[in-house]
């Protein structure tokens, strides 16, 4: 985004196959318009409310998108977002060594061109890390027919905390289907994290 501001954002749309896929690139498309339009107020909730009333005007009933949008400026440590119905993030803050969850917002996108989208403000530290995922991971099949579940993956995340970002995705990816003890994921999975890494001291 220039001036030392990122903008990250995850959605999942129901279904699979070739409508899905349309209506992910769709989602991508619009957001890039968004962004360039100085119309548009550079905001998640702004971003999100334009997405939302786009797709009340293009969503085949029936579909349904979530979506979790986070605006991070490293010049001021803060990040804020805004949440539709996506499942929560985790946030690790390093510094109290604690891993919490960024609370779901408002409610999915596409059905109703009047929702109001909550921001929230929370700053950051280095070493900081935010995973993003999509339910495909959570909804995963584990034991005795019962899904994998967010607390398995806080464990995972908890268990793994000190490493690089690219090595804690690959750690939950091997973690997660190791306790699916081989079974199929039905759902695609989406995973990113956001590292706040420490200059070098060399």
């Amino acid at each position: 985004m220039g001036g030392g501001r990122y903008l990250f954002f995850i959605a999942d749309v129901t279904g699979h196959g070739i409508p899905a896929a349309l209506y992910t690139m769709m989602l991508k498309s619009s957001l890039e318009k968004q962004i360039r339009d100085p119309a548009v107020r550079l905001s998640p909730a702004g971003l999100l409310d334009e997405l939302n009333k786009e797709l009340c005007e293009t969503l085949i009933p029936g579909f349904f998108i979530t979506a979790f949008l986070m605006l991070a400026d490293l010049n001021e440590m803060t990040c804020v977002y805004a949440n539709a119905a996506h499942p929560s993030p985790l946030f690790y803050r390093a510094a109290l060594s604690e891993l919490v969850q960024l609370p779901v917002r408002t409610t999915i996108l596409g059905v109703k061109k009047t929702l109001v989208f909550e921001e929230e403000t929370l700053p950051l530290a280095l070493s900081d890390k935010i995973l993003f995922y999509t339910d495909g991971l959570t909804e995963a099949p584990g034991d005795s027919g019962r899904v994998l579940g967010e607390s398995k993956l806080r464990d995972v995340f908890l268990r793994n905390k000190g490493l690089s970002g690219d090595e804690l995705l690959d750690k939950v990816i091997n973690e997660m289907k190791e306790a699916s003890r081989d079974k199929e994921w039905d759902d695609d999975v989406t995973l990113m994290v956001m590292e706040l890494i420490p200059p070098s001291t060399e």
